[in-house]
């Protein structure tokens, strides 16, 4: 599972596939992004519906830059969920996806981790 870093800025991605396994575009490409607190009750870190950023020269490909607050209350360890979806435009099937992230202090210490470099791919449901 990929890290977050308090205070630092964590890209989620995703890139959108039609029913070939093709990279394709989709309509309104949105994001959630939240925790659960330690009451099991959810906590919304960016509201359902904020709009994802289409990668320039790469189909299918979107992104949204998420900043842990510097005052993170939820502990560090926690996890952090997105979930991603658009709307294929040729037959108005949704895809969804999903990525998990875990948040923590600083990266000291670590070997072979590349923060933000999850990759995600997700398929139309109908």
């Amino acid at each position: 599972m990929p890290f977050a870093i308090i205070g630092q800025t964590y890209t989620f991605h995703t890139i959108f596939v039609d029913g070939d396994n093709n990279p394709s575009v989709v309509l309104n490409p949105e994001i959630e992004v939240f925790v659960f607190d330690g009451t099991g009750t959810k906590a919304e870190l960016v509201a359902a519906g904020t709009a994802m950023t289409a990668v320039p020269n790469d189909v299918g490909k979107y992104i949204y830059l998420w900043t842990v607050p510097q005052a993170w209350t939820y502990g560090v360890g926690i996890e952090v969920v997105a979930f991603m979806k658009g709307t294929d435009p040729n037959d108005n099937s949704t895809a969804i996806a999903e990525e998990s992230v875990t948040v923590t202090e600083s990266p000291v210490g670590w070997v072979g981790v590349k923060v933000g470099q999850a990759g995600i791919i997700s398929r139309f449901l109908k």
